[in-house]
């Protein structure tokens, strides 16, 4: 089922812009809204690895975060991926339940 939306002319000119060859102005929508969400979740998820990496290194304690979430489970795995690849220092582990991301920050054995 299709919905039928207004949007500005300038608007409608920056989505063709942005379409990867053929794609329809409804793919490129989808393709703006899923990267919206990337950043979104890794605004929100990454200040939470943060606090947990403060909390490891100035007292030393390690606690089990559960995150209230709305985004689909592939743009929490992104998300997750680029979260480890920036902090090769720690241990990030995680688990993505409905609604809720489980996460755990640790320091690497050395």
């Amino acid at each position: 089922m299709s919905t039928s939306i207004r949007i500005q002319d300038n608007a409608y000119s920056r989505l063709e812009n942005n379409a990867k060859g053929y794609e329809s102005v409804s793919d490129t929508i989808d393709r703006a809204v899923s990267c919206l969400e990337f950043c979104d979740a890794f605004e929100m998820i990454s200040g939470q690895v943060e606090s947990s990496i403060s909390t490891l290194n100035d007292e030393g304690i390690t606690r089990k975060k559960v995150i209230l979430v709305h985004f689909q489970e592939f743009t929490l795995e992104k998300v997750m991926l680029l979260i480890k690849r920036l902090h090769p220092n720690h241990n990030i582990t995680y688990e993505i339940e409905i609604n809720a991301l489980m996460l755990l920050v640790e320091g690497k054995s050395v």
